[in-house]
């Protein structure tokens, strides 16, 4: 398990072989940020205090940015309250489907606001198999602290 560094939620890693990396080492506004010995797997969070955004509106705005990022995608999305806090929770799979590279990227994002605090943890891996199981489980497995 490891803790984030704002405190605010914690992951489970599917392995030994994750890497935690520095915050702020492939994107400023990270909080959190670790990479996988296999596959391309890797995972980024970030925490955004606004009380403006509400769960809606943050996947509406990720789905635009991974449209504007790897064009044409399938979209899933389930909902389910996280178990400790009773907190709607966003699980969403995007999958690319026109790769440049031949492989097909798979994104999954966990996304929980809590009072004017969101936490999006974004997990990605190539498509098919234990990868990309591996990133669902980490997005899966994002669960807040009770004392934020």
């Amino acid at each position: 398990m490891i803790a984030s560094p704002s405190g605010l939620f914690t992951i489970t890693v599917p392995d030994d072989r994750w890497v935690r990396l520095k915050t702020g080492t492939t994107t400023q506004e990270s909080d959190l940020e670790v990479y996988g010995a296999t596959g391309g797997l890797w995972a980024v969070a970030y925490v955004t205090r606004d009380d403006k955004w509400s769960l809606d509106d943050i996947v509406d705005g990720r789905r635009q940015i991974v449209g504007e990022d790897i064009g044409k995608f399938g979209f899933q999305e389930e909902r389910r309250l996280l178990p400790e806090s009773g907190l709607p929770v966003s699980y969403a799979r995007y999958s690319e489907e026109s790769p440049k590279s031949g492989a097909r990227q798979r994104l999954w994002v966990a996304t929980v606001v809590k009072g004017n605090t969101s936490v999006e943890l974004i997990a990605s891996g190539l498509s098919g198999g234990p990868v990309e199981r591996s990133a669902e489980q980490l997005a899966k497995s994002l669960r807040l602290l009770n004392d934020q």
